[in-house]
């Protein structure tokens, strides 16, 4: 992401002023090293007014980039940036939010006052939406629908006996699930009009996830495994749909306690402190009680 307009230059200056007045300069021993590297002396030596927070030309020290200019004045781009008179890269914004301590929604908040638009920024915390607070577990069970919540790379962590019982014994990953790799083979049984409503979406979603997710491991060997298949291997790597939730769905399954076929039809959230993970609440009907089978939904 180039540089850009400010979206929305006061607020810019709010969060990161804020942010930058909670941070404690005094006790931060990369700082110190950052001061010596650069031949400056220790904090508080010298004229000037002292404060516990760092200051712009020490954040500038913070956020130098290996590729800056030796004699770059980047205390005077974090000025400039803080200020909301001047949109960094994307890259450098991170450097910011993670030298200032920024907690998720704070950086989010950040992000979209910087650049504003659509979507948000991958979280500063590398285990995010791994872990999911248990209040959703009370949320699931509490649902008459069928409902589960699973983490960013789709290991079921919550569900309730009504999921339960339309998957038959919960699976511990819904994508494996989805495509049908072991141990999840008996999905295919399932899972009617497979291409199209479930393995196409499902891929793109990997893929996605991938693409944020870069160095998780469970998503890794996900893909590797669908790259190996003989049918999912060349859909993988063809065209796929740019699918971002299957909020609203309309699909074809087979209830597996029951064998009748029936519609599901999904409303997906996500906890919003758990980026990349999700929440499905699944209406599942017999096809025989439908006047008419609904359109297919195009994926959002």
């Amino acid at each position: 992401m180039g540089a850009r307009r400010v979206r929305n230059p006061a607020r810019v200056r709010a969060i990161m002023f804020e942010a930058r007045r909670q941070t404690d300069a005094d006790n931060d021993p990369e700082l110190h090293d950052l001061r010596k590297s650069y031949g400056l002396g220790p904090r508080g030596i010298g004229s000037g007014r002292r404060v516990k927070y760092y200051s712009q030309d020490e954040m500038g020290l913070k956020i130098r980039r290996p590729t800056d200019p030796p004699n770059a004045d980047v205390g005077r781009l974090y000025a400039r940036i803080e200020r909301g008179r001047f949109a960094p890269d994307e890259d450098r914004l991170r450097r910011i939010a993670e030298g200032l301590r920024m907690g998720d929604q704070q950086w989010r908040a950040l992000w979209a006052a910087m650049y504003g638009g659509a979507g948000e920024p991958a979280s500063l915390r590398p285990d995010t939406g791994l872990h999911i607070p248990g209040i959703w577990k009370e949320v699931v069970r509490s649902s008459s629908m069928a409902a589960y919540v699973s983490n960013r790379c789709w290991e079921v962590v919550y569900c309730n006996s009504v999921a339960e019982d339309l998957f038959g014994a919960m699976p511990a990953n819904m994508m494996r699930w989805m495509l049908g790799l072991p141990p999840e083979e008996r999905s295919r049984a399932l899972t009617l009009q497979r291409e199209r409503d479930w393995v196409g979406p499902a891929l793109a979603q990997l893929s996605r996830s991938l693409d944020a997710y870069p160095h998780d491991r469970t998503l890794r060997q996900l893909a590797a495994e669908v790259e190996n298949h003989p049918e999912l291997g060349p859909l993988y790597r063809g065209y796929l749909d740019p699918y971002v939730h299957p909020d609203n769905t309309h699909r074809l399954m087979v209830h597996a306690r029951t064998g009748v076929v029936g519609v599901m039809r999904a409303g997906a959230a996500q906890p919003l402190g758990s980026q990349g993970a999700r929440a499905l609440f699944i209406s599942w009907t017999p096809l025989s009680r439908m006047r008419q089978l609904p359109a297919p939904d195009r994926p959002r």
